[in-house]
């Protein structure tokens, strides 16, 4: 069995559908009023359908409905007949155009209606026999193979209550292109909703995915510029980067929303996704941080004593215990001479000349001024306390 359909919108097209025990070319066109003109058969699949597919032949609304059914008042536009049955080879072939009086932006159909209405085998649980029966009547439908394909405009989106791997989309539109067998589509969901809203369209829901999957890596990388991640801080700019792949893997594989959801999971993929890139930028582990020295962020070349980076003010007194000494500050002894004082001074100060920093960071530049200015303090209170 081979059913097709085309839709134009959400409420006109056209669909073909396609009953036999084989492929056959010796087809010819037929009026068919009632099932018993169809022939007769001993294929017990096709008895099976035709037992509930036949009566619905004598009202073209009820046939159509027993195929694909919706809640809208329908206008059926050209149907033809096609049978075959020559040589053991049984073939009906029908084929309907159609449209829906009051098409919205939303439909829900149910197709292959009549299919639901086979009973389905049975047994008493605990009869061996009868279930046997059963076993090898599923077995038998299983035979029966039905193809469905649905192709749709461009502008339209598919939601199914069956979702599968056959459930294809991409930016062009989405289509499906299943295989199953009797019993399976007997006994599993057989509807689906169209909708035309344009921001649904598998064109545009690409052109979001991708939007938001690019803002979030420039997002991400100005973060990283800005946050310098490192270590343990790695591991969630890493997970992100990882989750931007999941909105573009849903959007190829519809079949992982729900019924009746649309897009919801792939709209939390996205507020996810963004939630990682935001907090990225305020969470940023970076374990212990010990203090810098000037010897480890000196330009090469410089030759800088290992003065520890302290946040505090450096402050000097001349008399009391607070405070640091004046003479530790240069590296001398009280013992020595002024004039050996003044040059020691005069070798420290050089070391931390102006333009020995140029080209270096604001924060050397900055800690050689502060250096400076303590090494002055402490000559300069030197030179007034051996003057005095």
């Amino acid at each position: 069995m081979d059913f097709d359909l085309m839709l134009d919108s959400t409420g006109s097209g056209s669909l073909h559908l396609y009953i036999g025990t084989a492929v056959t070319s010796s087809m010819e066109p037929s009026v068919l009023e009632a099932p018993g003109e169809l022939g007769r058969y001993d294929n017990l699949n096709l008895i099976r359908v035709m037992e509930v597919f036949g009566p619905q032949m004598a009202d073209q609304e009820k046939l159509f409905r027993s195929i694909l059914d919706t809640s809208s008042d329908v206008v059926i536009g050209d149907l033809s007949y096609m049978t075959g049955n020559v040589t053991g080879v049984f073939a009906l072939s029908l084929e309907i155009s159609f449209s829906f009086n009051d098409s919205v932006s939303s439909m829900e159909y149910r197709y292959l209606n009549f299919l639901r209405s086979i009973p389905l085998p049975h047994a008493q649980e605990g009869d061996r026999y009868a279930e046997m029966w059963r076993d090898r009547e599923i077995e038998r439908m299983r035979r029966c193979v039905v193809s469905i394909q649905f192709d749709l405009d461009s502008r339209l989106s598919l939601d199914l209550q069956n979702e599968g791997s056959d459930h294809h989309r991409n930016p062009s539109g989405e289509s499906l292109d299943r295989s199953i067998d009797l019993y399976e589509l007997i006994t599993n969901g057989n509807a689906f909703t169209v909708s035309d809203l344009k921001i649904f369209s598998p064109f545009w829901v690409f052109v979001i995915t991708v939007v938001v999957t690019v803002g979030g890596y420039v997002g991400l990388g100005i973060i990283w510029w800005r946050n310098r991640f490192r270590k343990l801080g790695l591991i969630l700019p890493i997970s992100t980067l990882i989750v931007s792949l999941l909105p573009m893997v849903i959007y190829l594989n519809p079949q992982l929303n729900g019924y009746s959801f649309m897009d919801i999971f792939l709209l939390i993929s996205f507020v996810f996704y963004i939630g990682l890139v935001v907090t990225c930028n305020f969470v940023n582990p970076r374990g212990k941080v010990r203090s810098s020295t000037y010897e480890e962020e000196k330009k090469p070349g410089l030759e800088m004593p290992k003065v520890v980076y302290r946040e505090k003010n450096v402050y000097i007194k001349q008399t009391g215990n607070e405070g640091i000494d004046p003479y530790d500050v240069l590296g001398v002894t009280r013992s020595m001479s002024m004039d050996d004082i003044t040059a020691r001074y005069k070798r420290e100060i050089l070391k931390f000349h102006p333009d020995k920093f140029e080209g270096t960071s604001d924060r050397i530049k900055e800690l050689s001024a502060r250096e400076t200015e303590r090494l002055n303090q402490a000559y300069e209170m030197i030179s007034r306390s051996r003057s005095g």
